[in-house]
């Protein structure tokens, strides 16, 4: 394992009793976090926005990044979806979404399959 050498940002505030039990939690049969100091900075800032970690376990090659949160009728949603691989084999995809609309009428023929060819 590596240890950083880039000084962990300063957590946003104080952590609450909420965000250090969440940090107890991370590192429960956990032999070593680093950097732990960006993980509880993350941890804090996530409270204070509202916006939900990703957290990986490291069995997948595929990555997914959700980014640049909009609030579009009261919901937070990415605008910006990032897919990435950890093997040469692939190359990544960024999705940039431009407009975002809930509860939009959709006609139910839209979702009729299409005619059959003879």
């Amino acid at each position: 394992m590596s240890v950083s050498s880039v000084a962990a940002p300063a957590p946003a505030g104080p952590a609450s009793d909420a965000v250090l039990r969440a940090l107890a939690i991370s590192k429960r049969r956990c032999s070593e976090l680093l950097p732990e100091a960006d993980w509880l900075s993350k941890l804090v800032r996530s409270e204070a926005t509202g916006v939900p970690l990703r957290i990986k376990l490291g069995l997948d090659p595929e990555q997914t990044d959700y980014e640049d949160y909009r609030a579009v009728d009261g919901v937070w949603l990415p605008f910006t979806v990032r897919v990435s691989y950890l093997d040469d084999n692939h190359y990544g995809t960024t999705r940039r979404i431009t407009e975002v609309k809930q509860n939009v009428s959709l006609d139910d023929q839209r979702f009729d399959p299409p005619p059959v060819s003879p």
